[in-house]
């Protein structure tokens, strides 16, 4: 009884490591996203190279994953904010740790019809 105590309590372990390296993948074909527009509120890097992108208005977080490895450059994101943008996004993941999938993958990020990102 021990024994498959200690075994299930590992496998929960493991399970729960493995939890916070979900990763957010851009969709693969331009049928998978949903077209959002909206003004830009904010741009960050909350780790990992990763670029976080928020609209007025709209809850949820737009991730480009390894964003800053792909070439994009927070400056120049930074000096978006207070403009309309379109952002092309993929289904968001569900994860334990964002059960309702607040965080949008980022396929194309286009602003006054300026192609700013694509992973088209």
């Amino acid at each position: 009884m021990r024994k498959t105590l200690f075994w299930i309590a590992v496998s929960v372990a493991l399970f729960i490591a493995y939890l916070p390296f979900t990763v957010i993948r851009a969709p693969e074909t331009r049928e998978q996203c949903e077209a959002v527009r909206g003004v830009i509120a904010e741009v960050s890097s909350p780790c990992c190279e990763d670029i976080e992108l928020r609209l007025q208005g709209d809850g949820r977080a737009f991730h480009v994953n390894r964003g800053l490895e792909r070439g994009l450059e927070l400056a120049e994101l930074e000096e978006l904010v207070g403009q309309t943008a379109e952002i092309l996004v993929g289904p968001s993941p569900w994860t334990p740790f964002d059960p309702l999938s607040r965080r949008a993958p980022v396929a194309q990020i286009t602003v006054a019809q300026e192609l700013h990102f694509t992973v088209f």
